[in-house]
């Protein structure tokens, strides 16, 4: 429900939230693949994912602001 919510706020495309909705099963599987591997809880495999997606963001961010 909260995915559909926010894609209609971009203009509501049914493929589109389709789409979000099925990559919902890939990243558990990454979740639960970073947590088997390091011996983590998953809460903490999630978390560690968003430090290093939320890190990329900056990176890209810095890349485009620094020229």
């Amino acid at each position: 429900g909260l995915i559909n919510s926010a894609v209609e706020l971009q203009g509501y495309d049914e493929a589109r939230a389709l789409q979000r909705v099925g990559r919902i099963r890939d990243v558990m599987r990454r979740v639960f693949e970073i947590a088997d591997r390091e011996r983590i809880p998953t809460w903490a495999a999630a978390d560690r994912m968003a430090e290093q997606r939320i890190r990329a963001i900056s990176l890209t961010r810095q890349t485009f602001t620094s020229g």
